[in-house]
């Protein structure tokens, strides 16, 4: 949207953006009236949806194969049964969430991202999936020497390892293993949540395996994401005929106001949550990082800047530094600074500010080479 506008802006031209589920914020410009608004009727699409609540779920013993309940399980049979395509959404990629040690409970770690690694079952490794490192699976625990290494929770392998299972003699694949030059397979599961429109225009049935992947991600929008979604598996997918959503959430609101096709309701939950802290649209938020291949002397500009930003710019609200899991070819740790400043502080005005205190902290730094960047109203 931003780089939308920013193009229009350049070509001064008028920008019409089009969206079925806007983003809060420009919602509330619309509002606001800083943007004009049309809304056109839209009649959404007769599918069967059906939420499950995992915990009742698994207390009434109606779960099979590691993560899909009865119902799942019944509406993956009736697209087979009628030779249509299921599509189940499961963002865990690998076989299993990590190999932990049972005596001491331990698992290996990325020695870059300081994340658990994963297991993949079809390299046989421990995978880091921020940076991509990856080890053998170790016979001993490397802490305290036990042996046998037990693998922990349910990826997406794991997954589809267990409905093979249960649907003998069905072709099941992963998306990034499917010819598209062919006709599609019964089942297909993807690690993605914005799967390819070519599978979901195909799906007859749409199965979101664990909602709360997506709806617990440590992300303000994370509700607002999981609406969006949720309304694009249904809108996009023109021969759908129901979906099927498991969660472990009492009720969550995305998942309410999406059954109810109620993008207000989902407005006034985000608009409360977020006036209630003063997070974007009631604010502006920037991210600053910082990024070095020496973690102390990053973390120590990162720091140095926190608090003369806080000194500064008194009704900013500064948070962090909180480290950045990433590992790039040159630059092994960051840190990154968040800032949300009241509206009514100009842009120029706040940008201006910035440089000013963070350049000759930029200027004086003697370590080894050091990234400094801004992202304005991130995404």
């Amino acid at each position: 949207t931003n780089t939308a506008l920013m193009l229009a802006h350049f070509a001064k031209v008028e920008t019409l953006l089009l969206s079925a589920t806007p983003s809060i914020e420009s919602y509330t410009l619309a509002l606001q009236q800083k943007y004009s608004f049309v809304e056109v009727p839209h009649t959404p699409p007769d599918v069967r949806v059906q939420a499950v609540w995992m915990p009742k779920a698994f207390e009434e013993h109606s779960v099979q194969g590691r993560m899909l309940s009865f119902q799942m399980i019944g509406a993956i049979r009736e697209a087979i049964d009628e030779g249509g395509l299921a599509l189940l959404l499961y963002q865990r990629k690998g076989f299993a969430r990590s190999a932990t040690c049972p005596k001491c409970q331990a698992s290996p770690k990325c020695p870059h991202c300081h994340t658990t690694l994963r297991y993949m079952e079809q390299s046989r490794m421990l995978v880091c999936g921020i940076c991509g490192y990856y080890q053998s699976l170790p016979n001993h625990c490397p802490e305290c020497g036990a042996g046998g290494m037990q693998l922990i929770g349910t990826g997406i392998e794991r997954l589809r390892r267990a409905m093979e299972e249960l649907f003998p003699g069905i072709s099941i694949k992963m998306a990034e293993e499917v010819d598209r030059r062919t006709k599609l397979p019964p089942v297909i599961l993807s690690s993605s949540y914005q799967p390819p429109l070519e599978f979901l225009r195909s799906a007859t049935t749409v199965g979101w395996v664990q909602l709360d992947l997506l709806y617990a991600l440590s992300d303000y929008r994370a509700n607002e994401l999981t609406f969006r979604y949720l309304m694009q598996s249904r809108d996009e997918a023109s021969q759908l005929q129901r979906i099927v959503v498991q969660h472990f959430a009492t009720a969550p609101n995305a998942l309410t106001a999406f059954e109810q096709n109620d993008y207000q309701q989902m407005l006034d939950f985000e608009l409360e949550e977020r006036h209630a802290i003063l997070l974007p649209p009631f604010s502006r938020h920037i991210d600053i990082y910082f990024e070095s291949a020496a973690q102390s002397q990053a973390f120590q500009l990162a720091t140095t800047a926190v608090t003369s930003l806080q000194n500064k710019l008194p009704e900013v609200t500064t948070l962090g530094p909180a480290p950045m899991p990433v590992h790039k070819k040159e630059t092994t740790i960051g840190y990154k600074v968040t800032l949300l400043a009241p509206l009514q502080r100009s842009s120029k005005q706040l940008r201006d500010a910035i440089y000013q205190l963070l350049d000759p902290l930029l200027k004086e730094y003697r370590g080894p080479k050091m990234n400094c960047y801004y992202d304005v109203d991130p995404l």
